[in-house]
């Protein structure tokens, strides 16, 4: 006789989650550096997290405590009960993870799908360029907290001092390290923004400087009209 797991999602569109309050979430392709302090930000912010990867090599030691980690994908992974699945731009359209979750109407979202969530109703800053994104960020993020900002930052880089790039403030600033691939900054909320410098990159997305310049100015033009925008004059 076929045991049946009862499975409950909690919230079934990604409209009804506030990320920023305590929930229940599952994060495919979990030791990406993006999704690793992704899941730092919503582990500070109350949330029970789980995950899976195809690597577990050492990651155990860099995530938070209590992050219930399975290694490769399998739809058994999925929890019973949860409000999203949230997957990197690494994991495939088939996975059995993400085809688990949309069976059972859990909303799944992408990494910058939630980036941008947490910037809604706060101060948004993003960090663009082709190169040194990472570096701008951690060195932004140490600048504010510094300065008693206690920004929020998603970083792909950790900070010398710390096993990742995620940081969950209770400041209204959100740093986030906005990449280009697929055009996933588009899915930011910037309120400033800064563009260090575009050159040839990505080309399985943007096939000439001309495309990458383009998504660089759709980019641009997320920053509202008393917004700052910091780019390179060159």
């Amino acid at each position: 006789m076929a045991v049946g797991v009862q499975t409950t999602c909690l919230k079934r569109t990604t409209e009804a989650i506030d990320w920023n309050t305590p929930g229940r979430a599952h994060l495919v392709g979990i030791g990406g550096s993006g999704m690793s302090a992704l899941t730092r930000v919503l582990h500070q912010r109350g949330w029970s997290l789980s995950g899976s990867d195809v690597n577990l090599d050492r990651l155990a030691d860099r995530l938070p405590q209590r992050t219930l980690l399975h290694a490769g994908h399998a739809a058994a992974h999925v929890p019973p009960e949860l409000d999203a699945v949230v997957h990197s731009d690494a994991v495939a359209s088939d996975n059995p993870e993400l085809a688990e979750a949309r069976s059972r109407g859990v909303a799944t979202l992408t990494y910058f799908d939630v980036a941008g969530r947490l910037m809604e109703g706060r101060r948004g800053l993003a960090v663009a360029g082709t190169h040194g994104k990472s570096t701008t960020t951690a060195m932004a993020g140490a600048i504010l907290a510094d300065a008693g900002l206690d920004p929020t930052v998603l970083c792909g880089a950790a900070p010398l001092d710390q096993p990742d790039g995620g940081r969950a403030g209770r400041g209204t600033a959100v740093l986030v390290e906005a990449c280009e691939y697929r055009a996933n900054f588009l899915k930011l909320h910037p309120f400033h923004s800064v563009i260090l410098g575009i050159e040839p990159d990505h080309f399985d997305c943007y096939p000439t400087l001309a495309d990458a310049e383009e998504a660089f100015g759709r980019f641009a033009a997320l920053v509202p009209p008393d917004g700052l925008l910091l780019a390179r004059a060159e």
